[in-house]
């Protein structure tokens, strides 16, 4: 009974900022979203804080491997944030939502991207390496030109969007 109360306490503290960030991002009297903050509160809840949860509700423990591999995780889903951001950048603009593309400019979201990408490669080689990952993981690279092509704007009009290939959200 003791364990599980441990359980059960050390689950809400996991929840309580998922929950946070929720209300934080899109209520409240001053939301993330328009503050350029709203993509680093994604990346905590998706990235540490949900790798993390996830074992810890199942298994009753964290891993340090785990809290390890959420990093790359949560900066995977900040590249697509940023991508999708990319898009939408005009129409954030006139509605006020202060995003890090709509506070940086285009060309410099576009060097973050880039960034995001490269530093995304370099954490999963470097996972591979340490034996966290299987290297069949490399294969992540065979999408890398794509990316980085599509990050600096030079993707054919034919792949313009990116969303035919699941590129961007």
């Amino acid at each position: 009974m003791v364990k599980i109360r441990a359980w059960v306490r050390a689950l809400r503290l996991f929840s309580l900022p998922a929950c946070l960030r929720r209300w934080c991002c899109a209520a409240g009297k001053a939301p993330l979203k328009y503050r350029a903050l709203g993509e680093a509160a994604v990346f905590l809840v998706m990235g540490p804080l949900m790798f993390a949860g996830l074992p810890l509700a199942l298994a009753g423990a964290i891993s340090p491997l785990v809290v390890a591999l959420s990093f790359p995780a949560g900066l995977h889903i900040i590249m697509i944030l940023t991508a999708n951001n990319l898009r939408d950048a005009d129409g954030d603009r006139r509605a006020g939502i202060g995003t890090i593309v709509t506070a940086a400019g285009p060309a410099a979201a576009k060097v973050l991207l880039c960034f995001e990408i490269l530093l995304l490669e370099g954490l999963i080689v470097l996972s591979a390496a340490l034996g966290w990952m299987p290297w069949t993981g490399l294969a992540a690279f065979t999408t890398l030109p794509l990316e980085v092509r599509q990050a600096a704007g030079s993707v054919p009009p034919a792949l313009g969007r990116g969303d035919r290939l699941g590129l961007s959200a």
